[in-house]
């Protein structure tokens, strides 16, 4: 009976004592700040991004990236990361990336639906996997394109640095794609 109380005591004690970690949730969203540079000789279009998080004026705090295209500003938005430590390395749960078009007279639209953007861990490979559908509305809301875009990007060792750049260069990779589609369709 007493070998039964000091194994319990042992154990409440070594419980007591481990290490606790917070699980606060932090939005990652500077680990996603591609830039994208992309300049087509027969229309001219460029995007340029550029991450709010940090400017003063940024009062809605709600995670936008400012881009420019011909001269005109638009926000990139995302949703939340879900980045508290039980889930760093497991689930990085982007739910929905929209382009919103200030002007209400733009001629076309485009919303991005994000359906996979996680990393993925076994004993044969490490990869990050992106997939997204974008569709292109015209000022009426009616659907003129869409486009799925899938991605994987291995990563060698399983670090979250290592991570982040595989998830930087899908989202890089991507923004380049979607520029290269939006021409083809707008042309």
């Amino acid at each position: 009976m007493k070998k039964i109380v000091f194994f319990l005591l042992l154990g409440l004690f070594l419980a007591s004592c481990s290490v606790k970690v917070k699980n606060v949730n932090n939005t990652g969203y500077n680990y996603l700040q591609p830039e994208v540079s992309n300049v087509s000789k027969k229309n001219e279009i460029k995007i340029n991004s550029v991450n709010l998080d940090n400017v003063e004026s940024n009062r809605l705090k709600n995670n936008y990236i400012l881009y420019e295209s011909n001269g005109v500003y638009n926000y990139f938005a995302y949703s939340k990361w879900i980045n508290s430590p039980p889930t760093m390395l497991k689930d990085f749960i982007l739910e929905n990336i929209r382009y919103i078009k200030q002007d209400p007279y733009a001629k076309y639209r485009l919303k991005i639906l994000l359906f996979n953007y996680e990393p993925h861990f076994n004993n044969k490979e490490s990869f990050f996997y992106f997939k997204a559908r974008a569709f292109l509305y015209n000022s009426q809301y009616e659907l003129l394109a869409s486009k799925m875009f899938d991605y994987k990007k291995d990563f060698k060792k399983n670090t979250n640095e290592s991570m982040l750049d595989a998830a930087g260069k899908a989202t890089q990779e991507f923004l380049e794609n979607l520029n290269e589609w939006l021409l083809g369709v707008l042309k």
